[in-house]
């Protein structure tokens, strides 16, 4: 711990630390919301139409005095960003999405601006990025609001081992987690295979199986590659029969079967067995 053995104000500051530090637990009577310590003592009365728990210190509250605004308080009840907002979250990493006219924007504690409130939607991403939706389509920021990506993007899915697809132009890509490009928008279809950082991807209409990086470990020649299911994947060269690769992408079941209606999805491995079908018999 920092000491500062000339700091006039000590023992206000620790006290002042361990009250914002301290639990503190909404209650509702009678319509209204207030708040209580961890010993039930009354921090805030019951006044707020609406309210929150307390995020980094401070929560956000209907204001009671302009309808359909909200305000940010701490815990002693002072306004700490005034009502002129119509909606907004909670506080995270120091930073709150507010929506301004329906438009939506994202502030500090100071009530600065970070992202101006222009978007149609924002959304904070794994505490790493917002995803902002622009008029064309969607853009990444880091938490202080640069935009990391260059370009608009048309979908972001959900982080995996520190990567996450985008989409634009129904061609997919994956970027990392500081949000740069691993690689672009190379795929017609890109998706999680199961081991960590493996891609199975669809290119020129066939499928294959890549790495996080984009190095090719299982060459792009199939039909089909479903999904990875008790260690079997299930491929098809030409769409007339199918075998079973490993999660390694190593024939382990040659392509003897006949495909059949609805093999792609019925032919999975499910509980240690699958389906087959001969002479149009299953």
């Amino acid at each position: 711990e920092i000491s500062y053995p000339h700091f006039p104000f000590k023992k206000w500051l620790k006290e002042e630390r361990n009250f914002i530090q301290n639990p503190s637990y909404r209650i509702q009577e009678n319509g209204k919301y207030g708040y209580v310590n961890e010993v039930g003592q009354t921090l805030i009365s019951p006044k707020y139409d609406y309210a929150t728990d307390f995020s980094n210190g401070l929560a956000l509250v209907a204001s009671p005095t302009e309808p359909d605004k909200i305000m940010y308080i701490d815990k002693r009840d002072s306004v700490i960003i005034p009502p002129m907002y119509n909606e907004g979250e909670p506080f995270v990493n120091g930073q709150a999405i507010i929506d301004s006219n329906y438009l939506y924007g994202v502030v500090n504690r100071q009530n600065q601006t970070i992202i101006p409130a222009r978007y149609k939607e924002i959304k904070l991403v794994d505490q790493h990025f917002f995803l902002l939706k622009a008029d064309q389509g969607y853009l990444i920021t880091d938490i202080e609001g640069n935009n990391i990506l260059g370009e608009q993007i048309d979908a972001l899915g959900q982080f995996v081992d520190d990567h996450a697809i985008v989409k634009k132009y129904d061609k997919y890509g994956l970027i990392n987690i500081k949000g740069e490009f691993v690689f672009g928008f190379d795929y017609t279809e890109l998706r999680p295979l199961g081991p960590k950082n493996t891609f199975i991807a669809q290119k020129d209409g066939v499928y294959g199986i890549i790495t996080s990086w984009g190095d090719e470990i299982v060459p792009f020649k199939y039909k089909h590659l479903g999904p990875l299911l008790h260690d079997r994947i299930l491929f098809s060269l030409d769409d007339k029969k199918y075998g079973y690769l490993d999660s390694l992408g190593q024939v382990v079941v040659r392509p003897t079967f006949r495909t059949f209606d609805g093999y792609r999805t019925q032919a999975n491995f499910q509980n240690l067995f699958t389906l087959t079908k001969s002479k149009n018999k299953y």
